[in-house]
C-alpha cells in the first residue's frame, strides 16, 4: 500500500491531538461541561421538540385524512393551519394529562400529609406521658441536670455553645436559601428558553432538516449517506421506544389499579394513574409512585401500606422481567435479553438518563450490525 505525504501528515495530526487530549484531559472536560451548561436550554428544547413531535405527527396524519375526505371544503384551510394547530394540540394534550394526574394525586396527598401531621402531636404526647411515668427516665434526667446544668459556669458555656451553633446554622440556612432560589431561577429560565426553542424547531423542522442535509452533503460527501442512514435508524428506534414506553406505562398502571381493586386497597384508581405516569421513567419510576401511594395509605393503616409495597414489588418484578422486555423489545426489534442488558448497562453508566438512552441506542446498533451481516452474507 502506497503511503503518501498527505496520509502521514493526517496521521501525525491525529496522534498530536490525541496526546493533547491525554495531557489536558481535565481542562478539556471542564470546557465541555461549560459548553453543555451553556447549551442546556437548547438541548432541553431539542428533547421537548422530539417528544412533542411524535404526538404532533399523529395529529397531522389525522388532519391529512380529514382534508382527504373533505378536500374541496377544508383542504386549503387545513394545509395553512395544520402545523400550528397540531403543535398546540400536542402541547395541550401533554399539559392536560399532567394536570389531570396532579389534580387526582395532589389533593389526596395533601390530605394524607395533613392527617399525619394531626396525628403526630397525639403520638408525641403519648410518648412523653410514657417517659414521665417511667421513673428510670426521670432519674436519668435529674442526674444529667445536676451534673451539667447545676454548675453556673457549665450552664453559661452550654448557652454560648447553643448560641454559636444557632448563629452558624442561620448563616448556613441563608446561604442554602440563596443557592436554592438561584438554582430555581436558573432552572426556570432554562425551561422557558428550552420551551421557546422547541416551538421554533417544531414549526420549521422540514427546513432545518434540509439545511442539515445540504450541509452534510457539502462538507462530508463520502460518509454523509452512512451518517443519514444511522440517524434514520436511530430516529426510528427512539420513536418506537417512546411509543413502547408509553404503552408499557399504561399497562403497568392498569395492572396496578386492577390489582389494588382486587385486594381492596384504598385509592386504587388514583395510585394506578400515578404509577402509570411515573412508570415513564424506566425501572425506578414505579417505585417513586409507589412511595407516594404508601404515604397515602399510611394514614389509614400502616399494615395496608406495607402490604401495598409488597404487592408493588411483586408487580414491578413481573413487569420488569416479562412485560417490559416484551412490549418495549418488540417495538424496537430487540429480544427481552438484550433489553435487560441495555437497561442494566445504561443504568450503571449514566443512571436514569442512561436507562432512557441505552435501549434505543443499542437497538439502532443492533439493527445496523444485523443489516450489514445480512448484506455481507449475500455478497459471499
Amino acid at each position: 500500500m502506497k503511503v503518501t505525504n498527505r496520509k502521514i501528515i493526517f496521521s501525525s495530526v491525529c496522534i498530536f491531538i490525541l496526546l493533547l487530549c491525554f495531557r489536558y484531559w481535565g481542562n478539556i472536560v471542564g470546557i465541555l461541561k461549560n459548553i453543555l451548561g451553556a447549551a442546556a436550554p437548547l438541548i432541553l428544547g431539542c428533547i421537548i421538540a422530539y417528544a412533542v413531535n411524535i404526538l404532533m405527527a399523529f395529529y397531522e396524519k389525522g388532519l391529512d385524512r380529514l382534508s382527504g375526505h373533505r378536500r374541496k371544503k377544508v383542504s386549503g384551510k387545513v394545509t395553512a393551519l395544520k402545523r400550528p394547530i397540531c403543535m398546540i394540540a400536542a402541547f395541550l394534550t401533554i399539559v392536560l394529562l399532567i394536570l389531570l394526574i396532579f389534580s387526582m394525586v395532589v389533593p389526596e396527598l395533601i390530605g394524607a400529609i395533613t392527617v399525619l401531621v394531626n396525628k403526630v402531636p397525639a403520638q408525641v404526647d403519648s410518648l412523653m406521658n410514657d417517659m414521665n411515668s417511667d421513673s428510670t427516665f426521670g432519674n436519668t434526667i435529674t442526674e444529667l441536670y445536676d451534673t451539667y446544668i447545676g454548675d453556673s459556669a457549665t450552664l453559661q458555656s452550654m448557652i454560648e455553645s447553643v448560641l454559636d451553633t444557632a448563629r452558624s446554622g442561620m448563616i448556613s440556612s441563608l446561604k442554602a436559601l440563596v443557592g436554592t432560589l438561584s438554582s430555581i431561577f436558573s432552572n426556570l429560565v432554562t425551561i422557558v428558553v428550552g420551551f421557546i426553542f422547541s416551538i421554533y424547531l417544531l414549526l420549521d423542522k422540514e427546513h432545518l432538516q434540509s439545511q442539515f442535509k445540504k450541509l452534510m452533503e457539502t462538507y462530508m460527501t463520502g460518509p454523509s449517506s452512512k451518517i443519514f442512514y444511522f440517524l434514520e435508524v436511530l430516529n426510528d428506534c427512539f420513536h418506537n421506544f417512546v411509543v413502547g414506553q408509553c404503552l408499557e406505562a399504561v399497562i403497568l398502571g392498569t395492572l396496578c389499579a386492577v390489582g389494588m381493586l382486587i385486594f381492596r386497597f384504598p385509592y386504587a384508581l388514583m395510585i394506578g394513574s400515578l404509577i402509570g405516569f411515573t412508570a415513564l421513567i424506566p425501572v425506578a419510576g414505579a417505585y417513586i409512585g409507589g412511595a407516594v401511594g404508601a404515604l397515602m395509605m399510611l394514614t389509614d393503616s400502616p399494615k395496608t401500606a406495607v402490604l401495598f409495597l409488597v404487592f408493588l414489588v411483586v408487580l414491578q418484578q413481573l413487569e420488569g422481567n416479562i412485560i417490559y422486555p416484551k412490549v418495549v423489545g418488540s417495538s424496537i426489534g430487540l429480544s427481552g435479553l438484550w433489553v435487560l442488558a441495555a437497561v442494566t448497562v445504561g443504568g450503571g453508566v449514566m443512571g436514569i438518563v442512561g436507562m432512557l438512552i441505552a435501549v434505543p441506542l443499542f437497538a439502532a446498533i443492533y439493527r445496523i450490525v444485523q443489516a450489514d451481516m445480512i448484506k455481507r452474507d449475500g455478497e459471499q
